[in-house]
């Protein structure tokens, strides 16, 4: 539910001359997404081509005016980002090779007060399923392991933990003194999502990040959270931010829900680009299970997503890499609400 700090249009394009081609290698079984940086008469942005292999993107070109790229989202596969394809006048094929999804282990660290429910790994393994599913629909290439698990069941400190848990939820607890209360019993795993699981009933979820912006691959959840709920705080874990939030619009003043827009923040009226299903919606819902192709971009190559920039790295850092904020909408960043699906 929170993300806590440690110390347009789119152009289509006539099926008039299908000059040039994207084929691509070790494909799934869906149909592929192609976003096309290039000129296309003008210099367009982000225009797609949806299709089998091959994808027909038209007569496309690049130049110093009209740098070009091409980004490919297909089920079952990592995201592709092919910078400078070398698209020229004549008739090109772009060959692009799929890799298999970017895999992030999980383990839960069940913080035990009372007995636990003997279904309890079946709950959560649910929630993995939950969010691998929205990940892998959303084409964000991004697959979650199946889960492991450790038991700490000392109630006394199974309570402390519980009761700073829920201090740093409700912004009353620094996070660093609830992290030392779980360094005493608790090693977390290195290029692990490791999830406290943790007997607070009013705690719903939060995920802590470095100083730097990056995740710390910590995850807290309650007993009570809905099924949603870890694949939300995942969000987080891999740059996602709220895309609604209260607010004040700066152009006029109304205090309000706010949506998260290219560009800037739109004051939301109930017709936002997103809605209460989409897996980054503020309040628990029960019902989130979405994310669009601009969110699902961002969790792969943003530098401050869980799969970068750590040693070694999910993602090798050779991949490209980009800095997107859910606001930004440019040549290296599609805008939050593309969705293609």
């Amino acid at each position: 539910m929170r993300n806590f700090i440690l110390c347009a249009v789119l152009l289509g394009v006539s099926a008039a001359a299908w000059a040039d081609q994207v084929v691509l290698t070790n494909a799934g079984a869906d149909t592929p997404i192609a976003l096309v940086d290039a000129q296309f008469g003008d210099c367009e942005n982000d225009t797609p081509f949806t299709s089998v292999s091959p994808i027909a993107i038209g007569d496309a070109t690049e130049g110093a005016d009209c740098d070009a790229e091409i980004i490919v989202f297909s089920d079952d596969n990592a995201i592709a980002v092919v910078e400078n394809p070398g698209l020229t006048a004549g008739d090109d094929t772009v060959t692009v090779a799929l890799q298999s999804r970017w895999v992030v282990p999980v383990r839960y660290w069940v913080v035990t007060i009372d007995p636990v429910p003997p279904d309890l790994e079946d709950i959560y393994r649910d929630q993995v399923d939950i969010a691998d599913q929205a990940f892998n629909e959303s084409h964000a290439g991004i697959s979650f392991a199946e889960p492991t698990f450790d038991y700490e069941d000392d109630p006394t400190w199974g309570q402390d933990v519980a009761t700073l848990a829920m201090g740093v939820f409700n912004g009353d607890t620094d996070p660093d003194v609830y992290t030392a209360k779980l360094a005493e019993r608790i090693a977390p795993l290195l290029n692990t999502m490791n999830v406290y699981a943790v007997q607070a009933p009013a705690l719903t979820g939060f995920h802590l990040a470095l100083p730097d912006g990056r995740s710390s691959g910590h995850i807290t959840i309650g007993v009570t959270a809905t099924m949603s709920t870890l694949a939300h705080e995942l969000g987080h874990a891999m740059s996602l931010d709220h895309i609604n939030f209260i607010g004040i619009d700066t152009l006029t003043g109304t205090v309000g829900e706010y949506c998260v827009a290219y560009g800037d923040h739109a004051y939301y009226d109930g017709t936002c680009d997103y809605g209460v299903k989409n897996l980054m919606w503020a309040e628990q819902s029960g019902l989130r299970d979405e994310i669009t192709e601009g969110q699902g971009f961002r969790t792969t190559v943003n530098t401050l997503s869980f799969i970068n920039g750590r040693v070694p790295a999910i993602r090798p850092p050779a991949e490209p890499q980009r800095d997107c904020a859910d606001w930004i909408f440019d040549r290296s960043c599609p805008y939050l609400a593309l969705d293609e699906n």
